[in-house]
């Protein structure tokens, strides 16, 4: 090629020459050759949507194309050398409410292997995600005011900063991400491949239940969803009561809420709940017995939480691996058939401050190792609570 083209700059008397630029290397590379490559095979296939051309479909459905071949690209090339970054306007434009979760769902597993920058209007996120963050930008008098949160724990800073403040800032994106959310979840129990919801109250809950509820998160569509607080899932339970029960015989998903009996009184006022739709609260019924999920009505108020809910064999076997301070070490149990009750079947009021420690993370590390543990069981599902499979036959019948 180069002799070719000095003999056509010689014809042309010199008056003519190619030439690189002094910045560029003439030198034809292997990565040239890959990119032209590259080139002429996608130019020759155009992606196709269910027969139809993606060229062709509407503004909503280019975007949730364009998201889930990023999310398939991405994730075939967890390997690749670079990493990538993704910034995406508005992802929910265009959507069906219904279609929202699952969008933001992808963008959350594409920021597993990615960078993942996105604007948006649609506050439903912001309970579904525990990482990462997001900048809240509004403008007043033609001044922009501009305020970060962690998304691990959004909700409480928030509480903090509206009061510090004396309500200067405002709460209502708070309000916004529980009706955005609660519309997702409303339509995507109606859909021909409806989710499934657990709604808990935090992040160790949603541990413990993506280990227990594995087959129903891979067969059922279920997802496990922390709202952060005892209040907001009974919050969100309220919000979906009205139109469910109105419109019964339509939904084809089911969502259970599950909460904590904490020493301040629940909204004992909610019923038991529909067919489709439950919620619960767990109680020892202050005994060292098997755990009970209890309507809100009900009178008994025995304190408990997911941390003494769970098999106490295994609860001990945590403690050992973990080396904790010997003050919070389970040297006996009562009842190891029962729950993991720290008073009536540890005698140890003790771990109680080990779960307080360390801003609540000792929860998280807690519940890390305890899935851990019962993964190398031989015979795990000896181990997994009653009141567990309880739940899961609410899903599952």
């Amino acid at each position: 090629l180069e002799n070719f083209l000095s003999e056509i700059v010689t014809i042309l008397n010199n008056e003519y020459e190619y030439k690189t630029g002094q910045q560029r290397n003439n030198t034809i590379t292997e990565s040239d050759l890959v990119q032209k490559i590259l080139e002429a095979y996608f130019q020759k296939r155009v992606l196709y949507k269910n027969e139809k051309k993606v060229s062709e479909l509407s503004a909503g459905e280019k975007r949730q194309a364009l998201i889930n071949i990023a999310y398939a690209f991405l994730l075939r090339d967890r390997e690749r050398e670079k990493f990538t970054i993704i910034a995406i306007d508005e992802p929910e434009n265009s959507l069906h409410t219904s279609l929202c979760y699952e969008q933001f769902e992808k963008l959350h597993n594409i920021s597993m292997n990615a960078q993942i920058l996105i604007t948006t209007h649609w506050y439903g996120f912001l309970p579904i995600l525990n990482e990462g963050y997001g900048h809240f930008l509004e403008i007043k008098n033609d001044k922009i005011s501009f305020e970060t949160y962690d998304l691990y724990d959004y909700k409480a800073k928030v509480k903090t900063d509206v009061t510090s403040s004396k309500g200067k800032l405002p709460n209502n994106f708070v309000l916004k991400s529980t009706n955005d959310l609660v519309q997702a979840i409303y339509y995507s129990l109606q859909t021909d491949n409806p989710y499934n919801w657990l709604l808990v109250e935090g992040v160790s809950e949603r541990i413990y239940f993506e280990y227990f509820f594995k087959d129903e998160i891979k067969n059922k569509k279920l997802r496990v969803l922390p709202l952060g607080g005892n209040n907001n899932v009974s919050e969100v339970y309220e919000y979906l009561e009205l139109p469910m029960r109105e419109k019964s015989s339509s939904w084809k998903g089911k969502v259970f809420c599950l909460i904590d009996t904490d020493p301040k009184r629940h909204k004992e006022y909610i019923n038991e709940g529909l067919n489709n739709l439950r919620i619960r609260r767990l109680s020892n019924e202050n005994s060292n017995d098997k755990i009970s999920l209890l309507t809100l009505k009900h009178s008994d108020t025995s304190v408990t939480d997911i941390e003494q809910s769970l098999n106490p064999v295994i609860f001990q076997k945590v403690c050992l691996s973990l080396s904790l301070k010997e003050e919070y070490k389970i040297m006996h149990i009562n009842n190891s058939n029962g729950n993991s009750n720290f008073i009536k079947n540890f005698k140890n009021l003790d771990i109680e401050e080990y779960f307080q420690e360390n801003n609540g993370n000792n929860k998280i590390i807690f519940a890390n190792k305890y899935v851990e543990l019962m993964f190398e069981e031989e015979n795990s599902e000896d181990y997994i609570p009653s009141w567990i499979k309880e739940i899961k036959s609410f899903f599952n019948n």
